[in-house]
């Protein structure tokens, strides 16, 4: 089904690469929640052999399979409770997207622990900063932000050891390996903690509109159910691979290219650069068919379409007007998608032709650009939330799309605007299992 869009019913939209369920494991639905190391575990005994991550590396591709992933998930959790870690302690991470980021958040929560991704963008005072206000008692970095983290841990004492993701990283006294982390796992087995679904399971730090550092607190029931009703309005299929471009200390891509894949048993590519010949050379290598990304993204690669195209000579150039307009009139009155068909030469010589659905989040898309999508014959998806939400409260279904809508609450979501103004504007008030615990260690503004 690569490149073939399929507008699937809800109840169907999920679907596992194995034919065969076995009776011992658990289902996972919006009435059936599981935390989120029982997620992956689900889909690892459900998809063993299945690729969970694909990283392009030149001209080779690294593949880690569910069972692989689930296995390095249990040596890290192992690891870091033979070095001490508690039910509830804190873990910081703080790197760029690669398959140990995603394998250490599984891994400190199947610990027992609370993971704390951090944004590598961040200064040494301010790494330093939400060290201590999360007090993270352990955290693991790479060697691209070694000397980051090194200095910001010099006056955050409670972190007991820094664990670099590579071999190479600059160490000190109280640093190790993953590898070394995940050896000592393997000679440690134990009983993992039972964890239950009000149990926190991250921290993640925002600025949100005040400017000042608040730690929204989301338990496993926040982004479990966030997961499960985002399935019920986003068609996966068992062939479908994710892009996970953006940074996953964000909660949207940690959601929507992270959690949601997992929990669907299918694939993640990770991607490692913005710069177009990447992202493409990604899409076209590993036939990535969901794309999430943020409006200045798909607003960057529409014109550098466009700009192709206006390279053309005059009539290629007026056969793409025409086109275009012919696919404006089929999706505004026949309601049909003819820019599929039209504009498959196009998407071919942009290497897209795998995609079939565009995920667009974190802060509203300009109409227009959403449209030209449509036209050129992409689906596109558009949700709204925050990361208080985990993140997703309501999203567009892909078959219902409204250009100036982001589309009905997501299963469980309860909204409504509180003293609209004439025009129906006012402040939008939320609950539902989605909704964080509260900010940490910070009542008051909770």
């Amino acid at each position: 089904m690569e490149g073939k869009t399929v507008a699937t019913p809800p109840q169907e939209a999920v679907k596992t690469a194995s034919p065969k369920t076995e009776a011992s494991i658990p289902p996972f639905d919006f009435d059936h929640l599981l935390t989120l190391p029982e997620i992956l575990r689900r889909s690892a005994r459900l998809n063993p052999k299945k690729d969970a991550i694909l990283v392009r590396r030149k001209d080779t591709i690294e593949r880690l399979s569910y069972e692989e992933l689930d296995r390095m998930v249990d040596e890290i959790a192992w690891g870091l409770m033979a070095l001490g870690l508690q039910p509830d302690d804190k873990v910081a991470f703080l790197a760029e997207n690669r398959p140990e980021w995603i394998a250490v958040y599984f891994a400190v929560q199947r610990a027992g622990g609370v993971s704390v991704p951090l944004d590598p963008q961040l200064g040494v005072s301010e790494v330093r900063h939400l060290l201590n206000q999360s007090e993270a008692k352990f955290v693991f970095t790479s060697a691209r932000y070694a000397d980051l983290v090194t200095e910001a841990v010099n006056g955050a004492e409670q972190i007991q050891r820094i664990i670099f993701f590579d071999p190479n990283a600059n160490g000190t006294e109280r640093s190790m390996t993953i590898e070394e982390l995940r050896e000592l796992g393997r000679s440690s087995k134990r009983e993992f903690p039972k964890r239950d679904l009000d149990d926190l399971a991250a921290i993640i730090f925002t600025s949100g509109t005040t400017g000042v550092s608040k730690g929204v607190m989301l338990t496993h029931r926040n982004l479990a159910s966030n997961c499960a009703s985002s399935m019920l309005l986003f068609p996966i299929l068992e062939n479908d691979v994710f892009y996970a471009l953006l940074p996953l200390h964000h909660t949207f891509p940690a959601m929507a290219a992270m959690i949601l894949p997992l929990g669907a048993g299918v694939t993640i590519t990770i991607g490692g650069s913005l710069k177009s010949r990447d992202i493409l050379e990604d899409i076209a290598r590993t036939k990535v068919t969901i794309f999430t990304g943020v409006p200045l993204l798909f607003e960057k690669m529409i014109q550098g379409i466009l700009r192709e195209v206006g390279k053309k000579p005059a009539h290629v150039r007026a056969l793409f007007k025409a086109m275009l307009g012919v696919s404006k009139f089929s999706l505004k009155y026949l309601h049909a998608r003819a820019g599929k068909k039209l504009f498959q030469g196009l998407r071919e010589k942009a290497g897209m032709t795998s995609l079939r659905l565009l995920v667009s989040g974190g802060a509203p898309i300009s109409p227009d650009v959403l449209e030209m999508y449509n036209y050129l014959g992409f689906q596109f998806v558009q949700g709204y939330g925050l990361t208080e939400t985990s993140p997703v409260l309501s999203m567009s279904p892909p078959d219902k799309l409204k250009a100036r809508s982001v589309g009905p609450p997501v299963k469980g979501a309860e909204i409504r605007i509180v003293n609209p103004d004439e025009q129906g504007v006012g402040e939008i008030v939320v609950r539902g299992p989605m909704v964080m615990k509260g900010y940490y260690k910070n009542p008051k503004e909770t």
